[in-house]
């Protein structure tokens, strides 16, 4: 069986503040590697590398993604050695019970290196005060359009049964699960598989299923119950001994998006408007709950709807804009370091691998 390479996030810019879910994804592992100095390009670049070696070598590889910017990774982990890389610099993770029960540090600067930043210390530490000061003000945004988003919620709950949905629930378990159940304990991953950025909406979706021979793509709108379905699947296979990655909406994390259980070779997931997917392989499968677990009727209230919708389109247009400050107020940092790193700190990583 070839190696395979996942990436997710563990950490999200929701409408309920920052949320971390580094220690669960991490505390299997016996090592755990903290990148400190240098900037965060360099030190994403190394764990990549670092990742694709040990994924050449028929390992497969973990990438935690910062929830600033996709393109940075901020953990590689490589589960089959118990070992993992994390960017020191990254608050979640130097403050984690991970980093200070099973971290060993290792300084990338060289010496001259640590001279240098130390009369740079004032303006990094401005810049860093204004990234904190945008993702402050643009939680505040992503909290409005929550409250936005709980709005339209409320025309619905009437005609939704949730006796249908947990015979729904019972139904794909049944015809997937049956009675397999595993001698073991069940573990829960929570994670997130999408990310509101300064870009917009990024998400792994696609990559996260691409292994997956059966695949469920979940139906309804907003309030149907989809959240509530996917975590009965959850509990169900967990309390059967399965381990199961829960990915949360990156924007509201108390409502869930996908599970995966790769030990029945299995994922469940939320396909509808603004992440829909399409069924393309002949084992794909739709769960449709616009005509199975509720029967909408919202047409009387769609100037309501309309209206409040452009509430919360604007909130949350407004907050990605203070995430695209945030972003260029941390190039603008990572152009403060003069990149002089020890090479010889550098290969003794390499040869913990």
């Amino acid at each position: 069986m070839s190696a395979k390479i996942y990436n997710y996030f563990v950490t999200s810019n929701s409408s309920r503040n920052n949320v971390n879910y580094f220690d669960e994804n991490v505390k299997d592992l016996e090592k755990l590697y903290i990148l400190k100095g240098c900037s965060d390009s360099l030190k994403s670049s190394l764990m990549k590398n670092l990742g694709i070696d040990c994924f050449i070598k028929g390992y497969d590889i973990e990438y935690i993604h910062s929830s600033a910017d996709e393109s940075f990774v901020e953990a590689v982990l490589i589960p089959a050695l118990h070992i993992g890389i994390a960017n020191g610099s990254a608050q979640y993770i130097s403050e984690s019970n991970a980093c200070n029960q099973k971290g060993e540090i290792i300084f990338l600067e060289t010496d001259e290196e640590t001279r240098s930043l130390l009369f740079k210390k004032d303006p990094i530490s401005v810049l860093n005060k204004k990234i904190k000061k945008y993702y402050k003000k643009a939680y505040k945004l992503f909290n409005k359009a929550l409250k936005m988003h709980n709005k339209l919620e409320k025309f619905h709950p009437e005609n939704i049964s949730f006796k249908e949905l947990c015979e729904i629930a019972d139904k794909t378990l049944k015809n997937y699960l049956s009675y397999q159940a595993l001698k073991k304990e069940g573990i829960i991953r929570d994670r997130m598989s999408g990310e509101v950025t300064h870009k917009g909406f990024v998400n792994f979706v696609t990559g996260l299923t691409a292994d997956i021979g059966k695949r469920y793509f979940v139906k309804g709108p907003s309030s149907s119950g989809k959240s509530v379905l996917l975590q009965r699947i959850a509990d169900t296979a967990r309390e059967r001994g399965f381990d199961v990655e829960v990915y949360h909406n990156c924007f509201d994390p108390q409502r869930l998006d996908m599970i995966i259980v790769r030990e029945l070779d299995l994922a469940v997931f939320d396909s509808t408007e603004p992440n829909e997917y399409y069924p393309s392989r002949s084992s794909d499968e739709v769960i449709d709950l616009f005509g199975g677990g509720i029967a909408l009727d919202t047409a009387k209230y769609s100037n309501k709807l309309e209206k409040i919708k452009k509430h919360y389109d604007k909130a949350v247009n407004k907050g990605t804009s203070f995430l695209k400050k945030a972003k260029k107020a941390f190039d603008d940092m990572e152009d403060e370091f003069k990149e002089t790193a020890d090479l010889k700190k550098i290969g003794h990583l390499w040869k913990c691998f």
